[in-house]
């Protein structure tokens, strides 16, 4: 009897449990508890009420946030229809340059609505031509609506505020104050002295306005290329241009913009020319060695900021490059890349985990090209690999490359 019920086991393929792997199990019958029933009378803990409160509130919060903005999307569409549709109908007037203002204000990303006010001024600053049969009529001795280009930097200035990196307010600023300047010299063409009068009077309210806001915010590029429009314009000098910049980094190291600047104006203000025309001017050596020591200050200062680090790359580049050209065969190359070779040496000791200081002294070593320099890149892609584990394969790459 006992067979038959083990070869009906075996024939329904039923497994017995597995043994238990302890010593101390071993000859013991494992034991194994049935599933205990689910207690349905013991009911769940309840909620927080606070947390009750906030799932419930979410929802009807949600909402009234969206009705409360109802009203406002609703005024921006009906302003965006009416605004498309009289542009469409060709509706050069003052209702066209109300509307566009009013939806400029809510939303100043709308091109279309900019586009459409400097199709107006341009079509209604040009006169029609004039009829004799018309000259008896009372309403043509009415002057023509022109727009006011005062009116228009009023509009860009709300809107800039509202959002100070808006693309399409800076472009209408910047179409707003050329058009400005060159009607000032068309109007007073007789006195010229009125005409650059009023001009630097524009221009010089602009670069105070776009000063202010680069110390609000020392890193809008907006108002950094809206400077180099209006100082285009002013035929600002590149040594003035030089101080500025010098005056932003003093002011904050990692500023991009202002060591960017630094680089377009220092060849102009300090450069010498070469011997081939149209060839960029070549700096002097003891210019370099100025700039090198103001990058040294900077990443001594923060050795984690690559603002400075960036202007130090370009310092070396522009040394490599002139030093073809000096008198002296490159020796002053030579000493500049010695020296800076001993900054870095000294940053990476005092910061070791710095990846800036090796990184640099491997292109600096890159630069010398000798057999020593050579080992020394090495040694320095090889502590970058640890340093900066996500360029790791980078690192691995440039050292093969050097075998």
């Amino acid at each position: 009897m006992h067979g038959r019920k083990r070869q009906t086991l075996e024939e329904a393929n039923v497994r017995p449990p597995p043994v238990p792997s302890s010593a101390s199990s071993v000859g013991r019958r494992a034991r194994v508890s049935p599933p205990r029933a689910r207690d349905r009378s013991v009911s769940p803990p309840p909620r927080s009420p606070t947390r009750s409160r906030v799932l419930n509130a979410s929802p009807s919060r949600s909402q009234a946030r969206r009705e409360a903005a109802l009203p406002k999307v609703k005024l921006i569409r009906a302003l965006q229809d009416d605004a498309i549709r009289r542009r469409a109908a060709r509706a050069y007037d003052a209702t066209s340059m109300a509307v566009t203002a009013r939806l400029l204000e809510i939303n100043p990303e709308v091109f279309t609505a900019w586009n459409f006010r400097r199709e107006t001024i341009a079509t209604l600053e040009t006169p029609p031509p004039s009829d004799s049969a018309d000259s008896a009529d009372p309403e043509a001795s009415v002057p023509p609506y022109v727009p006011s280009l005062e009116d228009e930097l009023a509009l860009t200035e709300k809107t800039l505020r509202k959002n100070p990196k808006s693309y399409p307010s800076w472009h209408h600023r910047k179409w707003t104050v050329s058009r400005a300047a060159a009607r000032a010299s068309d109007d007073d063409a007789s006195d010229s002295d009125s005409a650059t009068r009023r001009r630097e009077t524009l221009l010089a309210r602009e670069s105070k306005l776009v000063t202010a806001l680069l110390d609000l915010d020392d890193r809008n590029f907006h108002a950094w290329g809206y400077r180099r429009f209006v100082n285009a314009l002013r035929g600002t000098t590149a040594e003035e241009e030089l101080e500025y910049a010098a005056r932003k980094i003093r002011a904050n190291f990692s500023n991009y913009s202002a060591w960017h600047l630094r680089t377009a104006a220092l060849p102009l203000a300090r450069g010498v020319p070469r011997e081939a025309p149209g060839e960029e001017r070549a700096l002097p050596s003891e210019v370099l060695d100025e700039e090198y020591e103001l990058a040294r200050q900077a990443f001594f200062t923060e050795p984690e900021d690559q603002s400075a680090w960036m202007y130090h790359r370009w310092l070396v580049a522009r040394t490599a490059r002139d030093a073809a050209g000096a008198g002296d065969g490159g020796e002053a190359a030579r000493e500049a890349f010695a020296r800076e070779m001993r900054a870095c040496r000294e940053l990476a000791e005092m910061e070791p985990e710095s990846k800036w200081p090796v990184a640099t002294l491997a292109r600096l070593c890159a630069e010398v090209g000798t057999e020593e320099a050579e080992r020394e890149r090495v040694e320095s892609l090889r502590r970058l690999e640890g340093l900066d584990p996500m360029r790791r394969g980078y690192y691995c790459d440039c050292c093969e490359s050097l075998r």
